[in-house]
């Protein structure tokens, strides 16, 4: 997980997910932006997935 912009309140991270089956591999490259709530909670707000074969 990379941190590729944060300011006070949000944060827009990056993570790679490789999944594995007898067939294939797969690679998912995610991007999420998250939001800090007034109250203390945290809002998931957006996430992007992009999927490729490796």
């Amino acid at each position: 997980m990379v941190v590729r912009y944060a300011v006070s309140g949000l944060a827009l991270i990056t993570y790679r997910e490789t999944q594995q089956t007898t067939a294939t591999t797969t690679v998912r490259v995610s991007s999420a932006l998250f939001i800090a709530c007034a109250d203390g909670t945290v809002l998931w707000r957006h996430l992007q997935e992009t999927w490729g074969e490796r």
